[in-house]
């Protein structure tokens, strides 16, 4: 947080108040922001795939960030997930198991924050 000095100074200089304010993108919070290396303030940064490639059965993904505000890899949190059916409400993403699930055809990726 101390590398935006605009936003501690904006939320009053409380750190905490500042970690809750919504970020420039509309879509996170400045503190889910520093979690996930994105600068709070650039309205078109955000956590994005930055490449997808299937090797054997089993989807490749790559982020555009893999650290942290304080940049510490957060690449050992991020759970590759897939499912079956994209329009399936009753199906969940489920993790993609380390050789593979071939009924799997959608995927995505989260990011367990601490």
């Amino acid at each position: 947080m101390y590398l935006f000095p605009d936003l501690v100074a904006a939320s009053g200089g409380d750190i905490v108040t500042a970690a809750k304010m919504p970020a420039a993108n509309g879509c996170r919070t400045v503190g889910e922001c520093y979690a996930l290396g994105i600068n709070p303030e650039d309205p078109n940064d955000d956590l994005k795939i930055a490449e997808f490639k299937m090797e054997n059965g089993k989807p490749v993904i790559k982020l555009n960030h893999t650290e942290d505000g304080s940049g510490n890899s957060f690449a050992d949190r991020v759970k590759t997930l897939g499912k079956e059916k994209l329009a399936d409400p009753t199906e969940e993403w489920r993790e993609v198991p380390d050789d593979g699930d071939p009924t799997m055809r959608f995927f995505t990726v989260g990011v367990e924050i601490p």
